[in-house]
């Protein structure tokens, strides 16, 4: 599993604009992603209907990311992006080997048990030092959280938008 949320059939979300750095137009990126590269200086991000080209990109030792585009030069040009998504085109991400997915993937797949028992769907996935863990949530708002791991995810179609897990 890899980076964010999916808005559009042709972004994904790869960090969110979590705040700012000095007052020369940086803004601190919580990272979406499982690449880190995706930052890297003269790679562009979308935010909302602009393309952004990455000139400074600093990871700190929290992860977070401070990051500078070009045509900013002062606070004030970035403040408008408080709180919003970063999104990259769907074809700059990378093809994953057979079954590994991406979040934007799984978010929103409908989960039945191997008895024909529908969970819910996939709403958000926890990540954890084990597996990743995902949660899901009936029509009532009932969650239930399914370890992402072999024996218990016994078969996942994107196309038909389901997964298929073991009831523990």
């Amino acid at each position: 599993m890899c980076d964010g949320n999916q808005i559009d059939s042709h972004l994904v979300v790869v960090g969110e604009v979590v705040g700012f750095w000095k007052l020369d137009g940086h803004i601190k990126i919580k990272p979406l992603t499982s690449n880190p590269h995706r930052f890297d200086v003269g790679n562009s991000v979308i935010l909302g209907d602009t393309k952004f080209e990455i000139i400074s990109a600093i990871t700190n030792k929290n992860n977070l990311i401070y990051a500078k585009f070009a045509g900013t030069s002062k606070r004030s040009d970035v403040e408008y992006l408080y709180g919003k998504h970063i999104y990259v085109d769907i074809e700059q991400t990378n093809k994953l080997s057979e079954g590994t997915y991406y979040y934007f993937e799984l978010l929103g797949l409908k989960v039945s048990t191997e008895n024909h028992v529908v969970l819910g769907n996939i709403v958000e996935i926890l990540k954890s030092p084990a597996n990743d863990v995902y949660v899901v949530r009936n029509e009532s708002g009932q969650e239930t959280l399914i370890p992402a791991v072999k024996g218990t995810v016994l078969d996942v179609d994107i196309e038909s938008n389901k997964m298929l897990v073991k009831y523990i």
